[in-house]
């Protein structure tokens, strides 16, 4: 049922977006280019996909059920336990995040996502299916070894399906909006710029949700570092033309080079 509900939500406001992009004349052709590649991994994924908060709700509740876990044997309850779990699970994502850009094996996957030489909403799901299910094993054992609240883990994938969608967009928020929203939450602005070309940039806003880890963990950058003029997205080693070829793009977490 919670499954449910939040697929049935993030379809509509994926088609909504959608279509709010494709209303703008000069995203038509790109869109025309990209949506084919994008749409078929999505379509690959989307099942996969629904592993992660799946089996990471099934580790909580187990978890509880079973008094298994480090807040369970502190004995923590009620709406702390709500709080640190929730805030447990974000900072976890922010570092998985970060392992997927500095760790080769888990980068040769997490790449495909990269390689996207535009953003639109078709770009929040552009991924390689395995991934989901190498990052459903590792979510299971954290939130099994924490003992997570489940009722936490629903609210923040509710909350990371919906943000996600709003970071890859070509719409944005008013420039007042994202400026006061920006350091304490990521937003779109934030999150576009993780998506550059320029490995600077690139390594910076690994944050799903809240802007503070990377705060913390010195990873923030509110601008972009080069000119407006000169900002590209993808990967330098990935054409235009690569980046849109799925058999390449399904196959290339097994090449020789994992940044090639």
């Amino acid at each position: 049922m919670i499954v449910e509900v939040l697929l049935s939500w993030w379809l509509l406001f994926f088609g909504l977006i959608a279509a709010a992009e494709l209303l703008e004349a000069r995203h038509r052709p790109i869109a025309r280019q990209r949506w084919p590649a994008n749409l078929t991994l999505i379509g690959l994924s989307s099942g996969l996909a629904a592993i992660i908060p799946l089996s990471s709700y099934a580790s909580g509740q187990w978890a509880q059920d079973t008094g298994f876990g480090v807040l369970n044997w502190l004995g923590v309850t009620g709406v702390i336990l709500f709080v640190i779990s929730f805030m447990a699970i974000s900072l976890w994502d922010y570092l998985v995040h970060l392992a997927s850009h500095k760790i080769p094996f888990l980068w040769r996957f997490h790449k495909i996502h990269h390689s996207d030489t535009e953003l639109d909403v078709t770009t929040t799901f552009r991924a390689h299916p395995i991934i989901y299910l190498i990052l459903s094993g590792v979510n299971f054992g954290i939130v099994a070894i924490l003992g997570l609240d489940p009722f936490a883990i629903v609210w923040h994938a509710a909350i990371v399906l919906l943000l996600d969608l709003s970071h890859h967009t070509t719409l944005r928020l008013p420039p007042r909006i994202d400026a006061m929203l920006a350091p304490y939450i990521m937003t779109p602005a934030l999150h576009h710029i993780h998506h550059s070309d320029h490995v600077a940039e690139t390594d910076t806003n690994y944050g799903h949700d809240l802007a503070i880890w990377d705060r913390l963990f010195k990873t923030y950058l509110k601008d972009p570092k080069r000119p407006k003029n000169k900002f590209r997205y993808g990967l330098t080693q990935y054409s235009e033309k690569r980046s849109t070829d799925l058999h390449a793009l399904l196959k290339a977490p097994f090449g020789k080079n994992p940044y090639s």
